[in-house]
């Protein structure tokens, strides 16, 4: 796509269709070509129109140079799609920031050319209920996968110059009229590319059965930050940006009041009906000095305040909040049911995707978009197809992959549902923090963190960091390199202490406590907001901080800033170590490992080592009826389990008339404890 600037002395540029419009918008400004000391931003000729409230434009007026690209049918009328060719782009109004910005509200549409070749799958258990079918679609077998994205409306956010720390801001449409009345339009393009296709059976996703409330703990919070963000009562009022204040803030409040007053959340809500304001600001007092002031925020500190001082204050913004709130405690029907399904379907497209990788060298996630399909009646449709046309080959050398060893891509799901590495690191911490609490005041934990401490040079820090390995294997903890250095950067770091040590397992072990009580996660920043405003606690931390100064008093903001560092946050969902796809035009929103492994029944049964019990002819038992399960066991008990793994490797176990090989399919650490998986090799669960 070309680039112009009609307006200035600058060269057209060239930029690919997908990102071009992914990044150009009516009031959206960007710095991309501003290359001079004080150049404005630039954004679309037309965005201008928004500062005079016109907020419905055809397709001609956005983009003066189009082709026709489709027509979609729809039940409220046609939809007829076209394909810029050319974007305009002007020096930004005079009466808005470089920080106005603006977004499409992508739609996607998928269908495949051809019929393609299926993929081998295992054809027994979850999968033959779950998988309906496995497809690659590659060129050069005469298939491939079509798609289109388009996009009707967008959203936008000015923020304006004069008067200075206000915003104008709402939704667009894109819409003909003439004679005839009103013709919707679409901006959009299409996309043929080699990819992989995945169908999840209607019937296993009709049969599932509602999750448990512990599967469900913490998502409580996500679907009422989901339903803020699509509230049409706060539709073109509420950005996506602010929504995610306004859910931190009425959580904090909600939370803060429960844990001081030792109420519960309906409670909470009643407490605060008529102090909403004077507990915002006080929030705001403590969270957005620290929490925003960076150069990636959409706004200054200054300006959210007023901007979220100003929504609460909203009658109608307001009572869409404490209605929604309920959310968080009140039973919860079939919205919440299907909203989980598609949390579940989310993870489990971003593990086959991850699954799909394994074995093909040189081709990463980047090089792959990642596209869920699901109405809510029908089989959900996963599609994996490579970023740009052309036929790159890294779709053929993954399915080239999956086609050599197929029996790797079950457990690439597997893994990739049941382990982040986020979650191990947290457990681990947790374990070691509670271990060095225990210990008395000349243990060798102890020893080996103030040796830590006390290096003078790198060379003393190294002698310090294999002595606390020491120190750690002999305690039983993970004593690898990873996690010696996750310690050292995050518990021992420089001016740490024996009494910052403390307060980290305080502050931790009640984080857990609070969280248990109250049946959910509780957000690390919310929480630390909790723990900078209760009095006893603050005096401890601002103690701390005035230690290191030498004296000096802390602020709230320096208060809330610690003690959200010494958080150790883990992971049940999903996170940005394990899952965090970001599809823009096809967002599947918020993954859920948990979820996903519940319902496919991919969460290996563990044995814990206890001699007191035939564990060896147990542990075989499990391996042969559910062809996986995990022995945990302590350091100690090291030495005894290996050598029965050593003896049980040479062994094969008779499975339905035939002997089957065992392999350990992974090695890792729980806490203080010891995870080997066990599986027979080449068979699925």
């Amino acid at each position: 796509m070309v680039i112009a600037f009609p307006t200035v002395d600058k060269d057209e540029e060239r930029m690919g269709i997908a990102q071009a419009l992914y990044e150009f918008c009516p009031g959206r400004v960007s710095k991309r070509y501003s290359t001079a000391d004080r150049e404005p931003g630039y954004w679309l000729e037309v965005s201008g129109r928004l500062l005079d409230d016109v907020t419905g434009m055809a397709i001609s007026e956005v983009f003066a140079d189009a082709v026709l690209l489709d027509s979609l049918p729809a039940d409220t009328g046609a939809v007829t799609i076209y394909q810029p060719l050319i974007l305009r782009l002007v020096p930004q109004d005079a009466r808005v920031t470089e920080r106005s910005n603006a977004s499409w509200q992508w739609q996607s549409r998928v269908e495949t050319i051809g019929e393609g070749r299926p993929l081998p799958l295992r054809r027994s258990g979850v999968w033959q209920r779950a998988i309906g079918r496995a497809q690659a679609h590659l060129h050069r077998e005469q298939s491939g996968v079509e798609l289109l994205r388009f996009a009707e409306t967008w959203d936008f956010d000015l923020q304006l110059a004069r008067p200075r720390r206000q915003t104008k801001s709402g939704r667009g449409t894109l819409a003909a009229i003439d004679e005839e009345g009103v013709s919707r339009e679409a901006v959009g393009f299409r996309l043929k590319v080699d990819g992989l296709e995945w169908e999840i059976a209607a019937r296993f996703l009709a049969d599932l059965a509602p999750p448990p409330e512990t599967s469900t703990r913490g998502l409580r919070a996500h679907f009422y930050l989901d339903q803020l963000k699509t509230s049409s009562r706060l539709q073109g009022v509420v950005d996506r940006f602010s929504a995610e204040w306004l859910h931190r803030t009425s959580v904090a409040m909600l939370l803060a009041t429960v844990l001081t007053q030792h109420c519960t959340l309906p409670e909470a809500q009643a407490a605060l009906r008529d102090i909403r304001l004077p507990a915002l600001r006080k929030v705001l007092h403590q969270v957005i000095p620290v929490a925003t002031d960076d150069d990636d925020s959409p706004r200054p500190p200054a300006t959210l305040r007023e901007r979220l001082v100003g929504l609460w204050s909203d009658p109608i913004v307001r009572g869409e909040i404490e209605n929604l709130e309920r959310t968080l405690w009140e039973p919860l029907g079939e919205a919440f049911f299907e909203w989980c399904k598609r949390r579940g379907l989310s993870a489990i497209a971003q593990a086959f995707r991850a699954a799909a990788l394994i074995g093909s060298e040189g081709v990463s996630e980047d090089d792959f978009t990642l596209d869920l399909f699901w109405n809510h009646t029908g089989p959900a449709r996963v599609f994996l197809s490579e970023e740009g046309a052309g036929g790159l080959g890294h779709a053929e050398a993954v399915v080239a992959a999956i086609r050599k060893t197929p029996e790797l891509f079950p457990e690439g799901v597997r893994h990739a549902l049941t382990f982040c590495p986020r979650e191990q690191l947290a457990t681990s911490m947790f374990t070691f923090l509670t271990a060095l609490h225990a210990e008395g005041p000349d243990g060798p934990l102890r020893a080996a963190v103030a040796a830590i401490r006390s290096a003078q040079d790198f060379k003393g820090l190294e002698a310090a960091s294999e002595g606390f390995k020491t120190a750690l294997w002999e305690a039983g903890l993970d004593a690898s390199r990873s996690f010696v250095v996750a310690v050292v950067a995050r518990i021992v770091r420089p001016g740490s202490s024996a009494q910052t040590d403390r307060i980290a397992y305080v502050l931790n072990a009640l984080w857990r406590r609070k969280c248990e009580r109250l049946g959910g996660d509780i957000d690390p920043a919310v929480f630390a907001y909790v723990c900078a405003t209760y009095e006893p606690a603050a005096r401890r931390f601002a103690g701390v901080l005035r230690t290191l100064s030498g004296g000096a008093e802390p602020a709230p903001g320096q208060v809330y800033r610690l003690i959200q560092q010494l958080l150790i946050e883990g992971c049940r969902h999903s996170c940005p170590e394990c899952m965090a796809d970001v599809n823009p035009y096809n967002e599947a929103g918020l993954a859920s490992r948990d979820l996903a492994a519940t319902w496919l029944g991919l969460r290996p049964p563990d044995l814990h080592l206890d001699p007191a019990r035939p564990w060896r002819a147990e542990l075989r038992a499990l391996v042969r009826d559910n062809a996986v399960a995990e022995l945990v066991f302590a350091n100690a008990q090291a030495t005894e389990a290996m050598n029965e793994l050593q003896v049980l490797l040479a062994e094969e176990l008779e499975v339905d008339s035939m002997l089957v090989p065992v392999t350990v399919g992974a090695i890792r650490r729980r806490g203080s404890d010891w995870v080997v998986q066990v599986q027979l090799r080449g068979v699925t669960a």
